[in-house]
């Protein structure tokens, strides 16, 4: 009986200067065939790492921090920042994101 692959997404800074790098590509390397990762950074900069990840994940940009202020339009600014990440149907989202606070999508 064949599974299919668990979505996995790990969002972080880039893939050129943020520490956490050599840890996500090093994770992605040796997951098991049953989980699809994917790898989500805020800029894409043409890093040698991203090429290399590229072999093994699909890496994309994709922004899931958002404005906290002004409060009143928060909820709206959330909605559409979760909306772009619900399209992609991912089981599991890790950030490795050191800069992330509460209102990461």
């Amino acid at each position: 009986m064949k599974t299919t692959p668990i979505k996995i997404l790990f969002t972080l800074n880039n893939l050129s200067t943020a520490g956490q790098r050599y840890l996500v590509a090093d994770i992605v390397k040796e997951l098991p065939s049953n989980y699809n990762p994917a790898i989500a950074v805020r800029k894409l900069k043409g890093s040698k790492l991203e090429k290399e990840l590229s072999e093994f994940c699909h890496v994309f940009e994709l922004s899931l921090k958002i404005d906290r202020f002004p409060l009143w339009s928060f909820p709206f600014r959330l909605i559409r920042a979760v909306m772009k990440l619900r399209k992609h149907r991912f089981k599991l989202v890790q950030s490795m994101d050191y800069s992330s606070d509460w209102s990461e999508a």
